[in-house]
């Protein structure tokens, strides 16, 4: 039943990509039909679901013309579904909806409202309650800050390296800064490289009053073609952790995103640096899980691990070969 309705404002697409979406689907597009913001447009894409997704979702289109679907034949992946509705999308104002999602029934008002009274910030983030299926109660909750339009470009740089959540992803954003970007590549952990560009292109806000209910299941569950489109590089795959291939496109974007030379290298060693650490701890720990097995470091505390920096160990990686022989020739900077 749909309460009182804004249909006054700009017009606001709501994108929802799924695949075998049946068991969720219809409660997920009751929460964004029902909203207090009447002026939208729902953009669904089916992903070569192979459940009853197409005749829910056709159920609910023939009762409310605001509701467009797609399909596609096979399962491209997840980020052409993404993209996919984005492309179908004509609003002023975007926002991707996981069709097994809750949204609060103002999300769409209160962040269209921060929106148009704040013209600096261009994604407005919601307060995310999260929960996992078997679990009473919210997992985490998630309201965070430091991306605001008085916080300067570099420190969101550096911020969005490790604290911009992925939730951001659900957030009502202005369909021009969506226009200019590269939306989503497939490669692994592609929201990461996605939301940096976003934070060094605009102001992004968590909006308190912007409520959603984030259900954690397999939302960006990654297809075999997008994790192996880097077979046959100068790096064999078993040398080089996903997280590098995360870090090559995420170097490629920001050359993309600058306006000068001077300040795409310097972003990117920005970034190069920080990640690099965090990769050589990572290729110290495959190390050591496969000169200790897997028991024995279990016996040791995984926390323990995560908790220290740098413990003495460290010292026994050859750091500059490391980046010479693995991270340099990944992100082609050899």
């Amino acid at each position: 039943m749909v309460g009182r309705q804004v249909v006054d404002g700009p017009l606001v697409s709501i994108g929802m990509p799924v695949f075998n979406g049946e068991p969720t689907i219809r409660a997920a597009l009751e929460s964004v039909l029902t909203q207090t913001y009447g002026n939208l447009e729902v953009l669904v894409y089916n992903n070569g679901s192979t459940d009853g997704t197409e005749g829910v979702v056709l159920e609910i289109a023939q009762a409310d013309p605001r509701l467009t679907y797609r399909s596609g034949k096979t399962n491209l992946g997840v980020t052409h579904s993404f993209n996919e509705t984005f492309r179908m999308s004509t609003g002023s104002y975007f926002m991707w909806a996981a069709a097994d999602d809750d949204l609060g029934t103002t999300f769409v008002e209160t962040g269209v409202a921060l929106l148009e009274e704040e013209p600096g910030i261009g994604v407005s983030v919601p307060f995310v309650t999260a929960y996992l299926e078997g679990h009473d109660g919210p997992v985490y909750e998630v309201c965070f800050r430091g991306f605001e339009p008085h916080v300067s470009e570099l420190k969101r740089l550096v911020r969005s390296i490790r604290k911009l959540p992925a939730t951001c992803m659900y957030g009502l954003f202005r369909a021009d800064i969506l226009g200019t970007s590269e939306l989503l590549s497939p490669v692994y952990m592609t929201d990461v490289a996605f939301l940096q560009e976003i934070a060094l292109r605009t102001a992004v806000v968590c909006n308190a009053d912007q409520h959603l209910r984030y259900n954690m299941r397999a939302k960006w569950k990654t297809t075999a073609e997008e994790t192996s489109l880097f077979g046959g590089e100068m790096v064999s795959r078993r040398l080089v952790p996903p997280a590098l291939l995360l870090l090559r496109e995420r170097v490629r974007r920001l050359r993309a995103v600058t306006s000068t030379r001077r300040r795409w290298v310097f972003y990117s060693t920005v970034v190069i640096c920080a990640e690099t650490w965090r990769l050589g701890w990572r290729a110290l720990w495959r190390l050591a899980r496969r000169l200790f097995g897997h028991r024995a470091l279990r016996s040791l505390g995984t926390s323990w691990y995560w908790q220290h920096k740098l413990p003495d160990y460290m010292r026994v990686i050859d750091r500059e070969a490391y980046e010479r022989r693995v991270v340099l020739p990944t992100l082609g900077l050899e």
